[in-house]
């Protein structure tokens, strides 16, 4: 009776088989690793787009909060005060035959006001606390000469950031309801910005 056949597998069959078993875990690893610096690539990717967007958002602040420092005190500098006083007697009442003569440097001022606002470069609550009663006033006090400047330029443009700043409900809510109450009559409120232009 014969002996029961083995099969013997030869010795470099045997090798080369473990040398592909080792080269399959090799690339498993290698890709897990790859996928580790994956993942960290894109939460270090995450990481410093969030603090470049904190970064980015207060130095607007700053920005806006130095501005509104410059041009707060700006307007009751002694050379504003003395246009404003000039523009309220030229206002009350506005005469279009004169509208050459009249001082525009109250009205280029809050227009800067306004365009630093629209953009962005002004701090939006410390300027609506700072100018939101003024611009109102002052627009409605102008709206007139403004209206006359326009036509005679052909720019409705002109005094466009100003005219915007009215119907802002972000920059109006710097304004107290008292504020910008307005009388009951119509016909009053003419007298409102009589009296707003005597304490200009």
């Amino acid at each position: 009776m014969r002996p029961p056949m083995t099969s013997k597998i030869p010795a470099h069959i045997s090798r080369r088989g473990q040398k592909v078993k080792r080269a399959e875990h090799a690339t498993w690893l290698l890709a897990i690793f790859t996928g580790i610096v994956a993942i960290f690539t894109a939460a270090l990717a995450a990481s410093s787009f969030w603090t470049i967007s904190e970064e980015r958002r207060a130095s607007s602040e700053r920005l806006g909060v130095q501005t509104w420092l410059y041009v707060d005190p700006k307007f009751d500098s002694k050379e504003l005060r003395l246009a404003r006083k000039k523009l309220a007697q030229q206002l009350d009442p506005y005469d279009p035959g004169k509208r050459d003569e009249m001082d525009d440097d109250v009205l280029d001022f809050l227009e800067s006001v306004g365009a630093l606002y629209d953009r962005g470069l002004l701090n939006k609550e410390l300027a609506a606390s700072s100018f939101s009663f003024r611009a109102t006033r002052w627009w409605e006090a102008a709206k007139a000469y403004i209206g006359d400047t326009r036509h005679a330029a052909h720019d409705e443009s002109l005094y466009k950031a100003l005219s915007s700043l009215k119907s802002r409900r972000d920059f109006l809510a710097g304004t107290t309801s008292m504020q910008m109450k307005t009388p009951a009559r119509p016909d009053r409120f003419d007298v409102v910005i009589h009296d707003y232009l005597l304490a200009a």
